[in-house]
């Protein structure tokens, strides 16, 4: 077994999830509309993406960014398994999914919620309309992004139009508005995939970063693939044509659409600061070093998974095991909840694993790094000690966490043992072998009294040591008294 020989304290750790609303992505657009020079109108209509996706919660000057990434790929890797947290509603984009695909699967689709704060003049003479424009350069007019679906509903003559053919198939530009004075989370859904045939469809010259003629570019371990997109609403008297981007009524703000390749790697923290066991839980260290570049999309979360039996490092990890956690990076200890506790009846041994997944949804292979995996996890209770402290045999003896030799022995491993080589050896030989010891301790409360005869002389010793001013300075007023009281006596 191996436990966590650092300071630990067991503190409950408050994992803040910032849902991006639209009322805080109006604020942004109307910053970055003023940033690039255009009228504040443009900041009344938002983009937001559909959950579990998320626009990051700022750049480093506290702006929000606009910055949409999934998974993807072509299908072409036959044999790679791709690990995606799909149990949370992230999918792994398959790029070969579009209105030209026979069996087209709705789930393959990029969704954003649309919302405007205008109130739009009803006009019985034309459609409100809704479009998604690609920027194809900075000297040429976006194109309009082939819609696949509004509001639940598959794009069709009936609700859409701005029609073009291409290879016999019908891509339609623009959605009808479900209200002509409002838009309020209206959902449209495009496939990755016709962002480049409606490109090439609309401008024949057109040359679209992320795109070779009417195929988009796979993303790869070496590069990841960008789309700028822009949405605008639009009147328009026709009730067939679609909308043209120079004179539309309002446009959002742009947002990067990001594919990703390639997953994350990570390394572990050392060995014995990986897990603490606790009562039906243990602390499980989420300073994993996570390993990516350029090609990846940033760290989200650390995916802990355990099992008595063996473990389910697969595509199905989040329903094949018996525990799974997923915590945020770099914050230290974190609680991780569910075990069954060993007892006199047997030990109750997990196994438990890694992994770290993006902000895309796509997780690192379980054992990256291979000394992460465990073999012999187990939560015990001793009498609740094991959830509220980490020196067994001590409180075990006293009953306390906080009697003041258990403190003192605690800041002795802390501020001495753990700071040597052998020291750290001396205490994970401890955690391994002093829950057992505590439970016979506390099974044989006979046996409390001697162990507490050798504890408070030791414990004083390790006093001496840490803090020799407090221990020195009251003995020796003492002595000084002592001595004062008795010249005083013997002058009488």
């Amino acid at each position: 077994m191996r436990f966590k020989s650092a300071n630990l304290s067991f503190k409950t750790v408050r994992s803040l999830n910032f849902t991006i609303g639209i009322t805080l992505l109006g604020g942004v657009s109307l910053l970055s509309g003023l940033a690039a020079g255009t009228t504040s109108s443009w900041a009344a209509l938002n983009l937001s993406p559909v959950a579990p996706y998320a626009f990051p919660d700022s750049d480093e000057d506290g702006v929000l960014e606009a910055v949409l990434r999934y998974a993807a790929d072509d299908g072409n890797d036959v044999g790679e398994v791709v690990l995606m947290d799909e149990s949370q509603g992230y999918i792994n984009l398959d790029l070969t999914q579009g209105l030209d695909s026979s069996a087209r699967d709705d789930d393959q689709q990029i969704y954003l919620d649309l919302t405007s704060t205008t109130t739009f003049v009803d006009e019985s003479s034309s459609t409100l309309l809704i479009s998604l424009f690609v920027t194809l350069s900075s000297s040429t007019t976006p194109v309009a992004i082939p819609i696949a679906s509004i509001g639940g509903a598959a794009c069709s003559a009936s609700n859409c139009q701005g029609v073009f053919t291409s290879g016999g198939v019908d891509y339609f530009t623009a959605a009808r508005a479900p209200s002509e004075t409002q838009i309020s989370g209206v959902r449209i859904g495009f496939y990755p995939k016709d962002i480049c045939i409606g490109a090439l469809a609309q401008n024949a010259a057109a040359t679209l970063a992320g795109c070779t003629g009417t195929a988009i570019h796979q993303p790869t371990s070496s590069a990841s693939t960008s789309f700028a997109i822009t949405a605008a609403v639009d009147r328009v008297a026709s009730t067939t044509t679609g909308m043209t981007y120079s004179q539309v009524d309002e446009k959002s703000s742009e947002l990067s659409l990001i594919l990703h390749g390639k997953a994350l790697s990570y390394s572990c923290p050392a060995a014995e600061d990986i897990y603490f066991p606790g009562d039906s839980s243990v602390m499980v260290s989420t300073d994993f070093t996570v390993v990516g570049d350029s090609a990846n999309a940033p760290a989200d979360r650390l995916i802990v998974i355990a099992d008595r039996d063996s473990l389910d490092e697969t595509e199905t990890f989040a329903t094949g095991n018996e525990l799974v956690g997923r915590f945020e990076l770099g914050i230290g200890q974190t609680l991780f909840e569910g075990f069954e506790n060993s007892t006199d009846g047997g030990p109750q041994l997990y196994r438990m694993n890694f992994a770290v997944r993006d902000v895309t949804g796509r997780l690192s292979p379980f054992g990256s790094d291979a000394t992460c995996e465990l073999t012999q996890v187990e939560a015990s209770e001793v009498d609740g000690f094991l959830s509220a402290n980490d020196c067994f045999i001590a409180s075990a003896v006293f009953q306390s966490e906080s009697f003041w030799a258990v403190s003192a022995l605690r800041e002795f491993r802390d501020q001495i043992l753990r700071k040597t080589a052998l020291g750290r050896m001396g205490i994970q030989v401890y955690y391994q072998h002093s829950p057992e010891w505590a439970r016979v301790i506390l099974k044989n409360p006979i046996l409390r009294l001697p162990l507490a005869f050798v504890l408070i002389p030791l414990s004083g010793w390790v006093l001496l040591i840490l803090h020799p001013v407090w221990v020195l300075t009251p003995m020796l007023t003492l002595m000084i008294g002592l001595l004062w009281i008795r010249k005083e006596r013997i002058s009488t």
